[in-house]
C-alpha cells in the first residue's frame, strides 16, 4: 500500500497551519465588519484543518507501526471515511446560513478591485490543483492523499461564493445577498455530495473486505 511522500506529507502540515491562520483572518475579519460570512467561512477553514488533521494522525501511525499492507489500507480507508463525514457536516452547515440569506439580509465585506481579482485567480489556482492532485491520487490508489486532495477541492469550492462576493461587492450596485445565498446553497451541495462520495466509498471498501474475510476458510 502506498505511502504519502515525505515532501507531501509537509506540505500537507503546512497548508493545515494556513487553514488555522486563514480561519483567524476571517474571524477578525467577520468582527470587524459586523458579517456573519467570514466567521462561517472560517467555521468550515477550521473543519478543514481537522480533516487534514486527521490525515497526517494516520500517516504518522501507520508509518510507524509494524503492520500489513492490509491493515494499512483498512486504516486509511476508515479515515478517508472519518474526513468525508468533517467535509459533509461542514458543507451542510455552510448551505444552511446559505438559506438564511433568503430570508434574512446582511451586510457583506466590500472588496476593491484588485483585491477582488487576486482572491479570484487564488481560487480557480486551488480548483485547477486540486482537480489534478485527485486523479494523481487516484491513479496511485494514495487513499490519504486522495482524502487530502478532495478536502482542498471542497475548499475551493467554497471559496468561489467568497469569490463572487468580492467581485459582486464592486460590480454590483445594489443588493447581491440573494445570489451570493444561491452560490453558497450551489457550491456547498457540491462539496457535501464529496463529502457523501468519501463516506459511502469507504463504506463500500469496508462492507467488501468484511465478505472476503467471511468467504475465507476457516482452520
Amino acid at each position: 500500500m502506498p505511502r504519502i511522500n515525505i515532501c507531501k506529507y509537509q506540505l500537507t502540515k503546512l497548508s493545515m497551519s494556513f487553514n488555522g491562520v486563514l480561519a483567524l483572518a476571517k474571524i477578525f475579519l467577520g468582527v470587524y465588519t459586523l458579517s456573519l460570512f467570514p466567521i462561517l467561512s472560517a467555521c468550515y477553514s477550521l473543519g478543514i484543518m481537522i480533516a487534514k488533521y486527521f490525515a497526517i494522525t494516520e500517516h504518522k501511525r501507520t508509518t510507524k507501526e509494524s503492520i500489513s499492507s492490509e491493515e494499512i489500507e483498512r486504516r486509511h480507508y476508515r479515515c478517508y471515511q472519518l474526513i468525508g463525514v468533517v467535509i459533509l457536516v461542514s458543507s451542510l452547515l455552510f448551505i444552511i446560513y446559505s438559506l438564511r440569506l433568503f430570508i434574512i439580509q446582511e451586510p457583506l465585506v466590500k472588496y476593491s478591485t484588485i483585491g477582488a481579482i487576486t482572491i479570484a485567480a487564488v481560487t480557480f489556482f486551488e480548483i485547477g490543483a486540486a482537480i489534478r492532485g485527485v486523479f494523481l491520487a487516484r491513479k496511485k490508489e494514495d487513499r490519504l492523499m486522495e482524502s487530502i486532495r478532495l478536502t482542498n477541492l471542497a475548499t475551493a469550492l467554497i471559496s468561489l461564493v467568497l469569490t463572487q462576493t468580492a467581485i459582486m461587492s464592486f460590480a454590483h450596485g445594489g443588493d447581491y445577498t440573494i445570489y451570493i445565498g444561491c452560490s453558497g446553497v450551489l457550491f456547498g451541495g457540491i462539496a457535501a455530495i464529496i463529502g457523501g462520495y468519501m463516506i459511502v466509498k469507504g463504506r463500500v471498501h469496508m462492507n467488501s473486505e468484511k465478505s472476503v474475510y467471511k468467504r475465507l476458510p476457516s482452520n
